[in-house]
């Protein structure tokens, strides 16, 4: 949904941000990982996935509940930033 949402309902998702990491930024590194995820699936690596989802996705989406609310604020009019 984050990743959508700018295109679909043209917000900017560079002016929302939380602690100085815009939505865009956190989209961007999402999407990387998750590409380097199906290299790493492609390649039956179990060890390496399992380092990915613990040591890099799973940090990487425990902030976007604050994302969310942000764009929620957006959609209903407010500031998002």
């Amino acid at each position: 949904m984050c990743y959508q949402v700018g295109p679909v309902l043209t917000i900017d998702t560079s002016a929302i941000t939380v602690n100085g990491v815009s939505l865009e930024e956190k989209n961007n590194e999402l999407q990387d990982y998750l590409i380097e995820t199906i290299s790493i699936l492609e390649n039956n690596d179990i060890i390496s996935l399992a380092d990915i989802l613990e040591y890099e996705i799973l940090p990487a989406l425990e902030g976007l509940g604050e994302y969310i609310d942000l764009l929620e604020g957006s959609i209903r009019g407010g500031s998002g930033a």
